[in-house]
């Protein structure tokens, strides 16, 4: 049964903030809008080049990655595809959540994410894997810290596991 905002916050019973944020019977924190979640951007569909290689994600809320407008001056695994830069995710908080997409004009450059030495991320079939490839604009994951070197895949699109090595 959908509950409205008002019928949350008559369910405190600890206040934290009044009568905008608490504790409900079940111990849930309730009564705010929304949560905010910090946005980290790499890159800018502006750039003239992949300059943003080797910058670490951050481990929590919302990074935007957007390609470089040209093709990167130096050699790649990927051929003659344009890349956006390969980066690492810091290693996993259990229970935080992470967004990661991409927001771009172009559709033919990759963006590489490798997770650090002894970090994976796990899908809810059990296979893991070290890395994930961006394959053009509007590809996402949503990860979730499981420990503190592992990460459960909860949703994706366009986008490729891998089974890089670890950086």
């Amino acid at each position: 049964m959908a509950k409205s905002l008002t019928e949350l916050r008559n369910s405190i019973l600890t206040s934290v903030y009044g009568r905008r944020l608490g504790l409900d019977p079940d111990e849930f924190l309730v009564g705010q809008k929304a949560l905010k979640m910090v946005t980290q951007s790499i890159g800018s569909s502006t750039n003239a080049t992949a300059s943003n290689t080797g910058t670490q994600l951050l481990n929590y809320g919302i990074t935007r990655m957007a390609h470089a407008t040209e093709q990167a001056s130096t050699g790649s695994s990927y051929g003659t595809a344009e890349v956006g830069g390969v980066y690492s995710l810091a290693a996993p908080a259990e229970g935080v959540e992470k967004i990661i997409y991409t927001a771009s004009h172009s559709s033919t450059q990759l963006f590489t994410v490798a997770m650090a030495t002894g970090v994976f991320i796990q899908s809810s079939a059990g296979s893991t894997f070290g890395g994930i490839m961006f394959a053009g604009p509007g590809a996402y994951v949503r990860l979730i810290g499981q420990s503190t070197s592992k990460w459960l895949l909860t949703a994706f699109a366009s986008t490729i596991l891998t089974s890089l090595g670890a950086t």
